[in-house]
């Protein structure tokens, strides 16, 4: 990720890491092939795993256990200038919710522009760091 600062209540957008590693080599030097159109059909589960799963994310957001996460945050801006220059999705948009009190759901998760089936709000506490990875 680019180590942006989470603010509760702004939506962000999530973008497969195997993207935003072709991106980064496409700015960073002239002999990077332009990247293809955005492809976030990693961060999903398929209709493959069975049609109540289709369109869920694999991983959840707040997790930030794990050593290196396949995805990045993406401001909506930004994200809104990657998709008209480069095209592609699926729009994995995520809201991060004031933390008021600990039932409160803490994230509001939509994958082109529907809820996540069966993953629409995550209730995990960000422990530590606010950062995203």
């Amino acid at each position: 990720g680019f180590g942006m600062k989470v603010k509760p209540g702004v939506k962000y957008y999530l973008v497969a890491e195997q993207w935003i590693d072709l991106f980064q080599m496409f700015l960073q030097t002239t002999e990077a092939a332009r990247p293809p159109p955005i492809d976030n059909r990693p961060l999903l589960l398929s209709s493959a795993w069975g049609d109540d799963v289709d369109g869920q994310l694999i991983y959840d957001p707040l997790d930030l256990s794990q050593p290196k996460v396949p995805f990045s945050w993406v401001a909506e801006d930004d994200y809104m200038e990657l998709k008209k220059e480069f095209g592609g999705g699926a729009d994995i948009s995520v809201v991060v919710l004031s933390p008021d009190s600990p039932t409160q759901k803490l994230l509001q998760v939509y994958v082109n522009r529907q809820p996540a089936k069966g993953s629409a709000s995550y209730r995990g506490r960000l422990e530590g760091s606010t950062d995203p990875p």
